[in-house]
């Protein structure tokens, strides 16, 4: 009977995925920097901030550009709309917090 609630017990955590790793800082950085921003230029160089919030599916739950000359601007918006788009690895936890400064040519 222990035999077969073992192996009950491993199919079930292998079909559910198994335990989450934490949150990966260094790759949701990087996912975060390799975003594509073009689309959003406002042809001037330009420095701004921002912060993501992602879910421990791995989505963008929310992305603010929360500093510098960009902020509350249309084009505030376009890259708000990008960097929600970003998706990292699933991790254990409630949510993870990523903030980054930016420079858009």
């Amino acid at each position: 009977m222990i035999r077969a609630l073992f192996v009950l017990t491993l199919v079930s955590a292998v079909a559910c995925g198994g335990p989450r790793p934490p949150f990966d800082a260094t790759s949701a950085n990087a996912a975060v920097g390799n975003v594509d921003l073009a689309s959003c230029t406002t042809g001037a160089p330009l420095d701004f901030h921002a912060t993501l919030v992602f879910a421990n599916d791995g989505s963008a739950e929310s992305a603010i550009v929360d500093g510098g000359p960009l902020a509350g601007t249309p084009a505030a918006a376009c890259v708000e709309k990008v960097l929600r788009g970003v998706k990292v690895a699933p991790f254990d936890g409630p949510h993870a917090t990523v903030r980054r400064s930016f420079h858009m040519k």
